[in-house]
This record gives C-alpha cells, structure tokens and sequence, in this order.
C-alpha cells in the first residue's frame, strides 16, 4: 500500500465500500456478541 500524491490516483478503489463493508461487519459482530451473552 502507497500512498499516491497525484491527485488523481489511476487503478485504486475508492475507500468508502472498505467503511461500509467494516460498518456492516462490526454492527453484525455487535448482534452475535449480544445474542451470545443473552442467550
């Protein structure tokens, strides 16, 4: 992983599916963790 100074980074992904998809993991986790002390 570098980082690019460009401006204009060529064939990188864009990072918010990176912060949706921890958001989704860590909000699932949360659920189980819950179900697990409760149940």
């Amino acid at each position: 992983m570098t980082k690019s100074t460009d401006g204009k980074p060529s064939e990188e992904h864009p990072l918010w599916p990176w912060v949706v998809l921890v958001a989704v993991v860590a909000g699932v986790v949360i659920v189980l963790v819950n179900i697990l002390m409760t149940a």
